[in-house]
């Protein structure tokens, strides 16, 4: 699964988590599994900025595989809670990738999203 069960995004954000700084600090130093190790916790508990952080890691690669379907994820998890740049990167991902099937993605199909033919993925 990409970033989360769904019924996390009942969860609400936490404001002025040090453990959220301690993983920003190993991601800004180049540990991605540090940073991922810290934040994943905290995402999987509704912190915002986690779940953002996480879609960041999958979106350009670092520390995760790149996946632009498991980035919309972890970004719409915190963009529906009123996180503004995951609205921005979630809306950057509909416009600027012609290869991301969203509407695909938004029904659940099994589609491959990073495959720019959008050919069904194999089960």
């Amino acid at each position: 699964m990409g970033c989360f069960p769904p019924l996390l995004r009942k969860h609400r954000p936490r404001l002025g988590n040090g453990e959220f700084s301690a993983g920003l600090q190993a991601f800004q130093n180049g540990d991605y599994m540090a940073a991922l190790k810290t934040w994943r916790p905290l995402a999987e508990r509704g912190d915002t900025a986690a779940q953002y952080s996480i879609g960041f890691m999958y979106q350009t690669g670092k520390g995760l595989p790149q996946s632009y379907a498991d980035a919309a994820r972890c970004y719409r998890l915190a963009a529906e809670h009123g996180h503004l740049d995951a609205q921005r990167k979630l809306a950057a991902l509909y416009e600027t990738l012609p290869s991301f099937n969203r509407y695909a993605y938004v029904r659940g199909d099994p589609v491959n999203h990073n495959d720019p033919s959008g050919r069904r993925r194999e089960r």
